[in-house]
């Protein structure tokens, strides 16, 4: 990862990031701690979401390979 790339990324996040950060402490009164969890149970939900993504895609490939041949 080169620093050009990082800071032009960190640049276009900031606000979303800044406003995020709001949310989360007017939400948490201000606990970090609160707001880490917090942030740890979506990012932990989001890998569950993508898991489960991956194993439907897995199925539907799987399906749509016996249509196109449905020899036993």
């Amino acid at each position: 990862m080169s620093a050009l790339v990082w800071a032009r990324f960190f640049a276009i996040m900031l606000p979303e990031l800044t406003d995020l950060a709001r949310d989360l402490y007017r939400r948490h009164r201000g606990s970090a701690d609160a707001a880490r969890a917090e942030l740890a149970t979506i990012r932990d939900h989001g890998a569950r979401l993508r898991a489960a993504e991956a194993e439907i895609d897995s199925r539907l490939d799987a399906v749509r390979a016996r249509e196109k041949d449905p020899r036993p």
